[in-house]
């Protein structure tokens, strides 16, 4: 393990380096050993999901959420599925932007907790100018860490239009957004 720690005043913080050793315990390219079967459907449907969509979708996102690495999945996802993304690190950032390019997205993808504005408060400003505006009112998909019961209700009555939990995967967030993106179907 090694520490580095910087005295730029610019650069806060340290940064560490560390290995870990592991062991793949069940690899999508290897034959799998399961009480004498070879795994080949695990694999196949591993394979299809990996695959790109037979539809593609078409739209515009803004996605919204203070975790890098859960915008960049997020990104990855969308890319595959065919949408342009761009993205806001919280709710008072997503507000300014959809003031300022509101008729350019086609879907908000919201995570409901956030530093500086938290997702719910930020629907309820979009569709308080939306309102104001005379603006039809876009799709809102509020996703959340916090999957207990009545989140998913709490998401709703603030102004979104439906709800993923976390972590997010490719298959479901396909599954909603399709519900209100149009489809382009890939000829091959």
């Amino acid at each position: 393990m090694s520490l580095e720690s910087s005295t730029d005043p610019m650069n806060h913080g340290s940064t560490f380096h560390f290995t870990i050793p592991y062991v793949l315990a069940n690899p999508i390219n290897k034959r799998v050993h399961d009480g004498g079967k070879d795994g080949r459907e695990k694999k196949e449907r591993s394979n299809a999901i990996m695959q790109k969509d037979p539809e593609m979708l078409l739209g515009r996102v803004l996605l919204v959420d203070d975790n890098l690495v859960n915008l960049k999945l997020c990104q990855r996802f969308l890319t595959k599925m065919g949408c342009l993304s761009e993205t806001a690190e919280n709710g008072d950032a997503a507000v300014t932007r959809f003031k300022k390019d509101s008729g350019s997205f086609d879907i908000i993808l919201m995570d409901k907790e956030m530093p500086v504005m938290d997702g719910l408060e930020a629907v309820q400003k979009i569709r308080a100018i939306e309102v104001a505006e005379n603006q039809a009112p876009i799709p809102i998909v509020a996703i959340t860490a916090a999957a207990m019961t009545g989140d998913r209700e709490e998401c709703l009555a603030a102004g979104c239009n439906d709800y993923l939990p976390k972590p997010l995967n490719r298959v479901t967030l396909y599954s909603v957004l399709s519900k209100y993106l149009p489809k382009m179907t890939i000829q091959e």
